[in-house]
């Protein structure tokens, strides 16, 4: 791929409550390239990195992820949902996905194993 994988243009976040979460962020993640998001706990991190990979929109400006296949993101807080055991868990994904059951459950045994 050439060109950016990420766009982040003028992007701001203000929540309903009226938190302002993150200010006219600008940046281009080229292909290949590897970027870390550092501050203090409040500062927008969270936030940020969740426009960034699509899981909310941004209030003001614009974010285009340009990557092929899949983005991941590692959420901050355990998102793990406590009526499932771990092999479940781990297959939710997959399941989202609509894999197969069998194709599921063996990829996770791999993976946990």
């Amino acid at each position: 791929m050439t060109g950016p994988v990420l766009e982040l243009s003028d992007v701001e976040m203000r929540y309903p409550d009226g938190t302002h979460a993150v200010g006219g962020m600008s940046m281009r993640l080229p292909a290949g390239e590897f970027a870390s998001v550092v501050g203090a706990s409040g500062c927008g991190k969270s936030t940020l990195l969740r426009i960034a990979s699509g899981l909310m929109a941004p209030t003001r400006g614009t974010a285009l992820n340009h990557a092929t296949g899949h983005t991941g993101y590692v959420f901050q807080d355990a998102t793990l949902l406590p009526w499932r055991n771990v092999r479940r868990n781990v297959e939710l994904l997959a399941e989202l996905h609509r894999l197969p059951r069998a194709e599921r459950q063996r990829r996770a045994m791999v993976a946990i194993d």
